[in-house]
């Protein structure tokens, strides 16, 4: 495997890792909805607004600075969650 390979698999699971962690820290769902779930929100949207519990609102995360990535093209972001201090690099 050549260095750029290398570096490439290790950005990628960074991202995931990060990605698998935030979603247990906040207990999110990593999926968006379905296609027959948004067909189905526009038919009984008014009645929907009033029975349907908002998404719960995360804080968002601090961007704290981008450096140069392995890869010509890319790059590297540090991101901080506020609440915990918890820092993360996609």
């Amino acid at each position: 495997m050549g260095n750029r390979t290398i570096a490439a698999v290790v950005v990628t699971a960074v991202v995931v890792v990060c990605l698998m962690f935030l979603g247990l820290r906040y207990g999110g769902h990593l999926t968006g909805s379905s296609h027959d779930e948004a067909a189905d929100d526009t038919s009984n949207a008014s009645t929907q607004d009033q029975s349907q519990p908002q998404p719960p609102q995360f804080p968002k995360m601090e961007l704290q600075g981008q450096f140069a990535g392995p890869l010509k093209g890319t790059m590297i972001q540090r991101w901080r969650d506020p609440v915990d201090g918890t820092i993360c690099y996609i």
